[in-house]
């Protein structure tokens, strides 16, 4: 008896760390590709994120910022052109380096279990204690294999459509968002006039902005945010917004969030990021008088996308900054149960700390600091509800 059931328990262990490798080898591939592509073309690569998780391994390669979680689900790679030259045929490759690297990784993990071990036909699912560990393994493989190797053909066909021609577009921002999310780029690749001058510049204006040239990057952000045109440039307005708002300039910052907030409809999911982008700017600059006018747009937004953890985490924060207490901790309790960021995570244990403090359970309260400092021990918010 214990023997199998110590059997079923290495089967497990066996299924989830194989599942674990195999994944981590095909996303590492697709990222590298990516690099490689990227490097090989001279484009400049600011970011690249890899996996999910709560703690993140940091490092440097060249002039690109890269951190690792341990969960595999997902990469995020932010590049720009150094010149507007020789683009598309660039972007072509940097786009198909990584599912093409993906799909040869998979195929090849199939083919070489597939072959090389053979489907068994002597394993019975009725009793998996009482069977042998290695036909389970093959057939977890197997099958794990085929599934990834269907849906990165999916992904593949995904970004083909998303890459032809100019004017044959097809709308993938939306379809990237119902499905897509192994390599959204900060255009969704929506296919607009000037994209290979709109993002030089971008690429500019973010490195003046790591350089702390902030009157360089605003230069270079309003010559992108002029060719791109809204909606299309509502992140990077958002980014000139919040350059403003680092500079002192919060009368144009707000200037720029209202533009955005005032030119996308309600039923179009950059409205969530827009409406966010000016309720987190509030909160993070304190100005308070924008609270209201703040948390009626956010109640309105959510009316049509009920689904946004992040932008319910935002409301309870107005909430609580208005004396709403009872509604706001319902809302950052809802976050802090199934955070989508670090910063989420961070600012919802902030408040909830403060929370915890009125309401006299001082050992909650210290326990939610720690954990609000210990991720974001920096944040702007977090330095001005918890103090250093």
């Amino acid at each position: 008896m214990f023997t199998g059931q110590l059997q079923a328990i290495v089967l497990v262990a066996t299924l989830i760390a194989g599942l674990l490798i195999l994944a981590w080898i095909s996303l590492l591939g697709h990222v590298a590709a990516h690099l490689a592509a990227a490097w090989a073309t001279g484009m400049w690569v600011s970011d690249v994120h890899i996996g999910d998780g709560k703690r993140s391994l940091s490092f440097t390669i060249r002039e690109t910022r890269c951190s690792c979680r341990f969960i595999p689900t997902k990469s995020l790679i932010f590049a720009y052109p150094r010149t507007v030259r020789g683009y598309s045929w660039r972007q072509a490759l940097f786009f198909f380096a990584g599912p093409c690297v993906s799909l040869a990784i998979l195929i090849a993990l199939f083919g070489y279990t597939y072959w090389g071990w053979g489907v068994p036909s002597n394993f019975s699912h009725r009793n998996l204690a009482s069977q042998n560990v290695e036909p389970a393994l093959h057939l977890a493989i197997l099958g794990a294999g085929l599934s990834l190797i269907l849906w990165m053909a999916f992904e593949f066909a995904l970004l083909c459509a998303s890459v032809v021609p100019h004017g044959k577009a097809v709308g993938s921002r939306r379809l990237a968002a119902s499905g897509s999310r192994l390599w959204r780029l900060m255009w969704g690749k929506v296919s607009v006039p000037h994209e290979p001058q709109i993002l030089l510049d971008t690429g500019r204006a973010t490195r003046a902005l790591q350089a702390g040239q902030n009157n360089e990057a605003v230069a270079h952000l309003r010559e992108a945010i002029r060719l791109a045109g809204l909606p299309h440039g509502v992140q990077l307005q958002n980014l000139l917004a919040n350059t403003f708002a680092s500079m002192g300039k919060f009368a144009e910052a707000e200037v720029l969030y209202r533009e955005v907030t005032n030119v996308i409809p309600p039923d179009d999911p950059e409205r969530v990021h827009a409406i966010d982008a000016f309720a987190s700017y509030a909160l993070f600059q304190n100005q308070r008088h924008l609270f209201v006018e703040c948390e009626a747009m956010v109640r309105k937004t959510l009316e049509h996308w009920s689904d946004q953890l992040t932008l319910k985490g935002t409301l309870g924060s107005l909430l609580v900054e208005m004396g709403k207490f009872e509604e706001g901790q319902a809302l950052l309790e809802e976050l802090q149960l199934k955070p989508t960021s670090e910063e989420d995570a961070a600012i919802s244990a902030a408040y909830l700390s403060i929370l915890a403090k009125l309401n006299g359970d001082a050992d909650c309260a210290v326990r939610l600091a720690k954990e609000a400092r210990e991720r974001l021990p920096s944040h702007p918010l977090i330095l001005r509800l918890l103090g250093a």
